[in-house]
C-alpha cells in the first residue's frame, strides 16, 4: 500500500506486483469487478493474487508510513493499482492522501463503541488532505479532487476552491464564451461498504479516493446518494420533481417528514424520483444514534448553497472527459451549458436577495 502502483491494463500480471519466487505460473492473477464496457476510466485496478504458498519472510528493511509487514504465511491478496489517467484526481498526494486516511479511520475505529468522537492528531493543522512527512507523522496537503490545498480555515479552502474551479473553466474549451475539520470519505454509497450478511452490521469502508479534512456537513453533501440522506443546495426548479426535491431538503434540514409520505413520483428526465419511505429510515437512524444529521449542524443550508455554487460553476456533465468524449454532439452541450448558466444565475440571485 505504502508504493505507488500505476498501471492503464486491466488483466494480466500487473506492473510492481513481485514475483513469488519459482511458482509465478502456478499464481492466480484474478481481476475484480472490471467492466470492460464501462465508459469512465477507473480510478483503481483491483486483483486478486493466490500464491500457490504461503509467504515465509520479508526481506525489506524499510517501509514507508502507514504499511505494515505481510503475515507469515498468507497466500492471498488483495493489491490496489491507482490509474495515473483518473480524471478529477491530483496525482501527486492521491496515494499518500488515501492511505493517510486509512491510518485515522483506522485508530478511529480499533476500538468500537456506540459513540466515538476521534480526535484528529495535532499535527494536522489544516482543511484539505494529508500526507506523510519525513517523520511518518500525518500532516496537512493539497486536496485530492482539487489539486489545492492546505488551508488554514474553512471559508479559505472556498475561496480557494472557487478560484480552482474558475481557473479550470478557463482551459476547459467546453466553457470558453469566446469560442462559443473532520475526516470525510466524499463517497460513501453501498458499494463502498463491506457487511457481515448474518448480523447487517457495516465491516469495513473502502474507497478513501477522494477523502479529505472537511467540516462534517461536507459527508452529506458527497456521500449517501443512493438513500435520499445527500443534501443539495438551493434549487430554482419548478417542475413536478423540483418541488418533491426541495421538500425533501426541507424535511431534512428541519429533522420532520411529512405525514403521510407524499407519493413516489416517476422521474421524466433520467433524474432519481425521491424514496420517502427509504430517506425517512435513513433519517431515523441518524435520530436514533444521535449522530450529526443536517438538522442538527448550524448553518449547513448555508454551506450546501456554497458548494452548490462550486458544483455550477463547474459542472461535472460538461468537466468529465469521458463524458465529453461519449457526448460531442455540440447542440447537446450547448443546451446543457445554458442550464447550467441558467441554474448558477438564479443561484447567485437567490443568494444575494
Amino acid at each position: 500500500m505504502g508504493m505507488r502502483l500505476n498501471t492503464t491494463f486491466p488483466s494480466g500480471r500487473p506492473r510492481g506486483v513481485p514475483r513469488p519466487g519459482q511458482d509465478f505460473e502456478r499464481t492466480e492473477i484474478t481481476p475484480i469487478q472490471y467492466d470492460p464496457n464501462h465508459p469512465f476510466k477507473c480510478n483503481n485496478f483491483v486483483y486478486r493474487l493466490a500464491l500457490p504458498s504461503g509467504v515465509v519472510g520479508s526481506s525489506c528493511k524499510f517501509r514507508q508510513p502507514g504499511c505494515v509487514p505481510i503475515p507469515i504465511g498468507a497466500k492471498e491478496f488483495i493489491p490496489r493499482l491507482s490509474n495515473s489517467e483518473a480524471h478529477g484526481m491530483h496525482q501527486e498526494t492521491r496515494v499518500q492522501n488515501e492511505v493517510s486516511m486509512l491510518t485515522l479511520a483506522s485508530a478511529a475505529l480499533r476500538h468500537i463503541e456506540p459513540h466515538v468522537d476521534y480526535p484528529l492528531p495535532e499535527s494536522i493543522k489544516g482543511w484539505g488532505g494529508v500526507t506523510f512527512d519525513d517523520s511518518g507523522a500525518i500532516v496537512s496537503a493539497p486536496m485530492v479532487s482539487v489539486g489545492a490545498g492546505p488551508w488554514s480555515s474553512l471559508e479559505e479552502s472556498y475561496r480557494d476552491r472557487l478560484k480552482a474551479a474558475l481557473a479550470k473553466t478557463d482551459t476547459n474549451p467546453t466553457f470558453r464564451v469566446g469560442e462559443q475539520r473532520a475526516s470525510e470519505g466524499e463517497s460513501t454509497p453501498p458499494d463502498n461498504l463491506l457487511y457481515d450478511p448474518a448480523t447487517g452490521r457495516i465491516t469495513a469502508l473502502l474507497d478513501y479516493d477522494f477523502s479529505s479534512i472537511q467540516h462534517p456537513a461536507y459527508e452529506f453533501f458527497r456521500s449517501f446518494a443512493t438513500n435520499g440522506g445527500q443534501l443539495c443546495g438551493w434549487l430554482d426548479d419548478n417542475t413536478l420533481q423540483g418541488q418533491e426535491a426541495e421538500l425533501l431538503r426541507n424535511a431534512k434540514l428541519s429533522g420532520q417528514f411529512p405525514s403521510p409520505l407524499p407519493t413516489r413520483t416517476d422521474s421524466h428526465d433520467g433524474g432519481l424520483a425521491v424514496d420517502w419511505e427509504l430517506a425517512q429510515v435513513w433519517e431515523e437512524a441518524l435520530q436514533k444514534l444521535d449522530v450529526k444529521r443536517p438538522s442538527t449542524i448550524p448553518g449547513i443550508d448555508k454551506l450546501a448553497d456554497a458548494d452548490e455554487v462550486l458544483g455550477s460553476l463547474l459542472p461535472w456533465r460538461l468537466a468529465n472527459e469521458d463524458l465529453l468524449r461519449m457526448n460531442q454532439d455540440e447542440d447537446t452541450r450547448a443546451a446543457l451549458k445554458r442550464i447550467a448558466e441558467g441554474h448558477l444565475i438564479s443561484l447567485l440571485d437567490h443568494l444575494g436577495s
